[in-house]
């Protein structure tokens, strides 16, 4: 009898824990708001990070071009797991460590994004109706 509610209050406190955990998860992907067009803040380099999905995964387009003029962009897939984002092209992927520094401002440190820091652009154009 006793082992029976202790091991109802385990599953309940368990059950709690996962449920705060989510939560947390959800309100920090949601501080984070990855999904929009992200610009690079470094003199000299421009480049452009647009994500698109759901709050923890979806599709990429980065573009860069360099001091010189030359411009490169890539596609593929990204999923934040952890603190973590990870970009997926042709069947490579890269991981990086997310940080979130403000809002509309986060850091990015891995393979081909080292130590960067990227700035949310607004995306708050509202089409307007034209009167007839």
């Amino acid at each position: 009898m006793i082992s029976a509610i202790l091991f109802g209050g385990v599953v309940v406190l368990v059950v709690l824990w996962l449920r705060s955990t989510r939560r947390a998860r959800l309100a920090w992907l949601k501080q984070i708001n990855l999904v929009g067009t992200w610009d690079l803040d470094r003199d000299g380099i421009t480049a452009t990070l647009r994500f698109s999905g759901t709050l923890s995964e979806g599709t990429y387009l980065a573009r860069v071009r360099d001091p010189s003029g030359i411009e490169s962009s890539e596609r593929g897939d990204w999923r934040i797991v952890g603190q973590t984002l990870e970009l997926t092209t042709q069947g490579r992927m890269e991981r990086h460590d997310l940080r979130y520094f403000d809002t509309g401002k986060i850091g990015i440190d891995g393979p081909k994004h080292e130590r960067e820091i990227y700035i949310k652009r607004a995306d708050n154009v509202v089409p307007l109706r034209s009167s007839p």
